[in-house]
């Protein structure tokens, strides 16, 4: 289950399909949630094209996990032409169901500026 959560984490989102249903949620705080596989799955498209086009530095700061749920807190820093666009401290709450599958994901996300 960890693999699953930091592949999210860390913007690897064709790793997570296979573990999305369509009662899977991804409660985004303040900004939105979105509801099933399809729904997510083209939020992830959006933001993997972002990805392509700027480098991204990922990293882990601290991770919690019990028999269901798996918590990951780190940073994201966004560059392009080796000027930072943005820096975001975040932490991802994952609780899964049966067969790893994700029952809901929430993110909290604090883009600085």
């Amino acid at each position: 289950r960890f693999e699953i959560a930091n592949a999210f984490s860390f913007g690897r989102f064709a790793d997570v399909t296979a573990y999305l249903t369509d009662t899977t949620t991804w409660e985004i705080v303040g900004e939105k949630t979105l509801k099933g596989k399809s729904q997510i799955c083209a939020h992830c498209d959006q933001i993997a094209s972002y990805f392509a086009e700027v480098t991204t530095d990922f990293r882990m700061i601290a991770a919690i996990e019990n028999e269901e749920k798996i918590a990951i807190q780190g940073t994201a820093a966004f560059l392009k032409n080796g000027v930072q666009l943005s820096f975001v401290p975040a932490c991802d709450v994952y609780v899964f169901g049966d067969n790893n599958t994700l029952i809901s994901i929430t993110s909290f996300c604090i883009a600085e500026k």
